[in-house]
């Protein structure tokens, strides 16, 4: 995943193709390019794969991408009662803001999210902020 983000952000640089058509492409195929498309998409496209990425019983599976943050829009998320950031290993951050937006919100999954894991400041921010959310590392 980070490696396709990353080609995919080069041609973008370089290249007069539509890149984001060939993520779309990626995606649709090969279930890949998730981190790029969340970051450049128009909102309502995002929300369909934020949708495509969430089980029946209100688990949003966004383990493996390489985030190092969670993209803003993660709020359009609709029926979300769990969140698996499992394994992003450079995870930094998490807007704690967009996440309020998210009443149904029970538990954020962290496993291998360490710098997260030893960060005091943000869990306590974020546990003022939502005091129901249960953090497993």
């Amino acid at each position: 995943e980070n490696a396709i983000r990353s080609k995919l952000k080069k041609l973008e640089r370089n290249t007069q193709l539509d890149i984001l058509e060939l993520a779309r492409y990626g995606y649709a195929r090969h279930r890949q390019g998730v981190a790029y498309l969340l970051e450049k998409l128009p909102p309502e496209e995002a929300q369909r794969i934020l949708a495509d990425r969430t089980d029946a019983e209100g688990t949003l599976r966004l383990a493996r991408l390489g985030f190092s943050s969670v993209p803003k829009n993660i709020y359009l998320a609709q029926g979300i009662q769990t969140i698996d950031l499992s394994y992003n290993t450079s995870l930094r951050t998490i807007p704690i803001k967009q996440l309020a937006q998210l009443p149904q919100l029970k538990q954020l999954i962290l496993r291998g999210a360490f710098y997260l894991k030893t960060n005091d400041k943000w869990k306590a921010a974020l546990a003022e902020a939502l005091p129901q959310v249960e953090l497993v590392f």
